[in-house]
């Protein structure tokens, strides 16, 4: 009998809850879908989700209703979905309304349904939500980056890459524009990668997967220290900083000043590079998959590494400041042994203090990578080899008691 006077007061207590991050949609401007395909693909993902726990054909159809229902909302608001990136990505629009009536219909059966279909739904809704939300909680930050940040180093990262001797990010902009299908499927991963993210949620509570991380904490605690990081050192990509020159028209040493830059209106997310991040602890974790889960993640992987440089939102060094990163948060988040073990402490530290060091020497503009592209790539593959190193042994020890469900929060937190 409590639990069914409780649920009018939970349904009302997530309804209050909705009413800030919609107001924190709308502030970030998210509403419009057509400009924002990586909250569509998470949005669509919900609808996989209620497909996935095999509901009624009544259902589905309401799914349909709903999606019909906020169409039509929306084409009053801005007009028939249509993508400035093409029919695939006006695709995702569709495919965000209809998740977004998946979520409707799985929220009203949630408080209707009981015992194990209620438990079904529930975790479908939660599955589809935890993306959606993540990104909205972030995404204002980064609005407002440019505000905070209004001059950004990347001078300094551009000068870094130009010291390896060849020019990274403009090199694969130049191969995208030759190569429109690599450019599109290139896009397409890093636009969907977040969905990727979304499946280890219902991996881990509906397939029962055993990792050894707590994977809600993991990309999430990635997610949101990184974006903390996005402040130490604020950049925002060749195609925002040198506008009209990527892909074919690189700057070179001595055409730019070595200084801060002012960059309206682009958001600072560029130091370190989230979407490689996420693409490795992804690559990392798929192990729970088999051997065909780690195919797929390694392709993620490489065309996630294609697509940051290609479409300018990154410099080289971006991505290798996101490895030790990774490194890090893949050893805060493991779950199958103590934080007191030197095999997991040890890994951590690493990670953290390879991260630092990286953003301390980018942001001080230190001048040893200018005279020789043998010192830049001394310390890149000096990085990926403790790197390499302290991932195995984080992976050493014997995968004993590992948690199927939610760590207790002592375990969570203290490892």
């Amino acid at each position: 009998m409590l639990l069914g006077h409780n649920r009018p007061r939970k349904a009302a207590l997530g309804l209050l809850l909705a009413v800030p991050l919609l107001s924190l949609a709308a502030l970030n401007g998210l509403f419009h879908l057509d400009d924002e395909p990586h909250l569509c693909s998470l949005l669509a993902f919900a609808f996989v989700m209620h497909l996935w726990i095999r509901p009624g054909a009544r259902e589905i159809c309401a799914d349909v209703g709903a999606a019909a229902v906020l169409l039509l909302f929306y084409n009053l608001a801005y007009g028939n979905p249509h993508s400035p990136a093409g029919a695939a990505f006006t695709a995702l629009t569709y495919g965000g309304l209809l998740g977004l009536g998946s979520l409707t219909v799985l929220w009203i059966q949630a408080q209707r349904t009981n015992g194990e279909e209620r438990e079904r739904r529930r975790s479908a809704l939660a599955a589809g939500l935890i993306s959606p939300v993540a990104m909205i909680l972030i995404g204002f930050p980064l609005k407002i980056s440019a505000v905070m940040h209004p001059r950004t180093f990347d001078a300094l990262l551009y000068s870094f890459d130009l010291s390896l001797g060849f020019n990274p990010s403009y090199l694969v902009g130049r191969v995208f524009a030759g190569l429109q299908p690599l450019r599109l499927l290139s896009s397409t991963v890093y636009d969907t990668l977040p969905l990727v993210v979304s499946f280890f949620y219902p991996a881990l509570i509906l397939q029962k997967k055993r990792f050894r991380v707590n994977v809600i904490l993991l990309f999430s605690g990635a997610l949101l220290i990184g974006s903390l990081l996005y402040n130490v050192c604020p950049a925002a990509g060749p195609f925002y900083a040198f506008p009209g020159t990527f892909p074919c028209h690189p700057p070179q040493t001595g055409e730019f000043p070595i200084e801060g830059r002012s960059i309206p209106q682009a958001p600072r997310n560029a130091m370190p590079s989230l979407h490689v991040d996420l693409a490795l602890l992804i690559f990392w974790n798929a192990y729970v998959w088999g051997l065909k889960g780690r195919i797929l993640a390694g392709f993620y992987l490489f065309f996630t590494v294609l697509a940051t440089l290609g479409l300018g939102e990154h410099y080289l060094v971006d991505l290798v400041v996101a490895v030790p990163f990774s490194l890090a948060m893949q050893a805060a988040f493991t779950t199958d042994r103590s934080l007191h073990d030197a095999s997991r402490r040890r890994p951590l530290l690493v990670g953290s203090a390879l991260t630092a060091v990286w953003l301390a020497l980018l942001r001080s503009g230190v001048t040893l990578f200018e005279h020789s592209a043998l010192w830049p790539w001394i310390a890149i593959l000096l990085t990926f080899t403790i790197c390499w190193s302290a991932k195995r042994l984080l992976d050493s020890s014997p995968k004993l008691n590992l948690e199927p469900y939610f760590p207790s929060r002592r375990d969570a937190w203290a490892g």
